[in-house]
């Protein structure tokens, strides 16, 4: 599954993980996991989304999290 199909599904989650969900598909308008892009999020593409909108640090916190979430497959 990729980063992006994944963070959309987490958009249930209470938590930092599911509150960096809402917020981000929410400022796209989206919620799919690919936000009018030929390729899904990933990763490194929301760090740079987060980092170019002056997103709190603790957005990067989550964004961690959710990153070492979805590698371990959890």
């Amino acid at each position: 599954m990729t980063f992006g199909a994944w963070l959309a599904a987490q958009a249930h989650r209470s938590g930092p993980i599911g509150d960096l969900t809402r917020d981000y598909l929410g400022s796209c308008g989206c919620g799919r996991g690919s936000c009018g892009r030929r390729r899904p999020y990933s990763v490194a593409g929301v760090r740079r989304d987060i980092d170019h909108h002056g997103g709190h640090p603790d957005a990067l916190d989550a964004l961690a999290q959710a990153a070492a979430e979805w590698q371990s497959g959890s």
